[in-house]
């Protein structure tokens, strides 16, 4: 380990002598992946960190507003919000003329071609289409008339892109109509993620199953060569020279200005030339390599917080050195998940609160998030609408109750339970979260065995339905509580986003009728009766709704933090004088 931190330092010190070497530094900004990068294929972003990436490379309709709170949606490739018909159900978007694809090998001549209507029909059908089995199609499903039944024409042969579905197709060349089965006030957001990005057919089937390693979008980056992607390591990525005309917006918030937000207002997007996101899946790398100067917006690991921060501010030293540190709550939830597939654990409810009651959701913020976090009482975090801060887990941490629970289960003691498989991430931090879990089990006789994986194996035991237990953090898609109800909706099950499993036709029954209602009190009502199933069933051990607490170097320029956007590199500028000379300090 050593040697390999040794290793690290040397690079980052190497990156950054370069470029104080060169007055003519290349505008370049430095971003890291937590865990490692698995595909550049919208049809497949099954995980934050691809959806990161992919959210540069490729464009859809809709984005966030960058400085608008609450966040707000605004036209991307849409030339304007859509025209929504009275009952709510149909949908025209109009494209934004002149937009262009990436030049690249699959077109003529290498040039990119002029994206219609049609690329937005054909985007969407291959989420749908059961050849691809897209992980994402949960989002969808059942929701556009006609698009599940395209989908079983096409795997029996019957159907193909060229077939027009009812609900979704190109009325002209710039014109996307979509016909909802149902009201789906979600839909629009829905619309802004990364699984809904623009692809162009020609890059589809010239790559094939290597269209994954060969993205073609029309985002404000691009994978300039397939070399530009080391698995494991790094991801470069380019200006895209044909990317539509967007500038930084001039009106902020109040205090943007103040803040020095604006400083970029009224340039052309991206600000920077370069892209490039370092794959660090453990912490003390990513933390030495960000205060050299390899990455210049960064997580402050658990470790080192105590010496960085004092009273929620920087300490003096890292502030002399020009860093600064942005703060705000998170809209996530860390837990613990349980697999209902799974024999004993999916049939014995009793058995899962008394495990839930083992855990101590305080002690572990203490431990692992230096009380950077709120102990998720339910799975619904703070800042979204309905959350109730009244509303207590019924299976918080307890040990005399965890304990006589577990006797209830017909195991007293743990006797007659089988040891159970707990399956995390492969760096330092998964393994002591994990051993924590193992111990907090242990004192209530269950015996837990860790097995650890890379994030990409991770995900597949999750989605293939082979780990028992497993940790995860779940952030939202968009700002609203269906992002996380979703998560329990027995349609949504793996490789959806009900990685549990969990079915329970009381709660479908109320998601289907939360999701025809507008946010609101009556919404509200429905919802807290889903939250109650779920949390009564335990099916998720929760821990917390973590606290950001992000390093920012001073020559960063423009940052605004957005829970839900992953669009911000486009609008981060990098000060190169201020980087030359900060360096130097570093």
């Amino acid at each position: 380990m050593r040697k390999f931190l040794t290793a690290i330092l040397v690079c980052s010190v190497s990156i950054i002598s370069s470029c104080r070497d060169r007055g003519d530094e290349t505008p370049t900004l430095r971003l890291v992946f937590r865990a490692n990068l698995k595909s550049l294929d919208p049809g497949h972003t099954t995980d934050l960190y691809s959806a990161q990436a992919m959210t540069q490379i490729y464009d859809r309709l809709l984005q966030y507003s960058y400085l608008k709170r609450p966040d707000v949606l605004e036209p991307a490739m849409a030339a304007e919000l859509p025209t929504v018909s009275k009952d709510g159900l149909t949908y025209t978007f109009k494209l934004k003329t002149g937009l262009k694809f990436q030049d690249n090998d699959c077109f003529p001549g290498g040039k990119g071609r002029e994206i219609v209507a049609e690329d937005v029909v054909y985007s969407w059908k291959r989420i749908a289409d059961p050849e691809m089995i897209s992980e994402s199609f949960y989002l969808i499903d059942g929701k556009i008339a006609g698009l599940n039944e395209w989908g079983k024409k096409k795997k029996a042969g019957q159907a193909d892109y060229s077939t027009r579905v009812d609900g979704l197709y190109a009325k002209d060349t710039h014109t996307v109509v979509i016909r909802l089965t149902s009201v789906f006030h979600q839909f629009v957001h829905v619309l802004a993620t990364a699984p809904f990005s623009v692809v162009p057919r020609e890059a589809v089937e010239k790559y094939g199953k290597e269209f994954i390693n060969n993205p073609v979008g029309s985002g404000p980056f691009m994978l300039a060569k397939p070399t530009d992607w080391q698995r494991g390591a790094s991801l470069t990525l380019t200006k895209n020279p044909t990317y539509r005309e967007e500038y930084f917006p001039k009106d902020g918030e109040l205090g943007d200005a103040e803040k020095g937000t604006l400083v970029n207002a009224g340039k052309r997007l991206p600000l920077v030339d370069k892209l490039i996101y370092l794959e660090l899946v453990e912490e003390q790398p990513r933390w030495l390599t960000g205060l050299k100067g390899g990455i210049d917006i960064f997580d402050i690991p658990t470790d080192s917080f105590k010496s960085a921060v004092a009273d929620g501010k920087l300490v003096p030293e890292l502030v002399e050195k020009g860093f600064r540190v942005d703060s705000s709550p998170a809209l996530d939830i860390t837990y613990t998940s349980f697999n209902m597939d799974d024999p004993l654990l999916g049939k014995n409810k009793k058995l899962r609160q008394a495990m839930s009651m083992a855990f101590d959701a305080k002690d572990y913020i203490g431990r692992f998030l230096n009380g950077r976090g709120i102990i998720a009482e339910s799975f619904i975090p703070p800042g979204l609408d309905g959350y109730d801060p009244n509303y207590r887990n019924p299976h918080a941490f307890d040990l005399e109750r965890a304990r006589a629970k577990l006797a209830e289960a017909g195991f007293p003691g743990g006797k007659g339970l089988p040891e159970f498989t707990y399956d995390t991430l492969s760096d330092t931090r998964g393994r002591l979260i994990a051993e924590y879990f193992a111990h907090s089990m242990a004192n209530i006789g269950v015996k837990i065995k860790i097995s650890s994986s890379s994030w990409p194996q991770l995900l597949s035991k999750m989605r293939e339905r082979k780990s028992q237990i497993f940790g995860l953090g779940w952030s939202a898609a968009y700002a609203d509580p269906q992002a996380f109800f979703m998560a329990f909706y027995g349609k949504n099950v793996s490789p959806g986003a009900n990685l549990a499993n969990y079915i329970n036709p009381s709660f479908d029954r109320l998601y289907d009728q939360s999701m025809l209602l507008v946010p609101g009190d009556e919404r509200n009502k429905v919802n807290s009766k889903m939250r109650d199933l779920a949390m009564d069933d335990a099916v998720w051990i929760l821990s917390a709704h973590r606290i950001g607490y992000r390093m920012v170097h001073g020559w960063v320029e423009g940052l605004k933090w957005s829970e839900v956007s992953l669009s911000f590199p486009k609008y981060v500028g990098i000060n190169p004088e201020k980087r030359r000379k900060l360096v130097k300090e570093l």
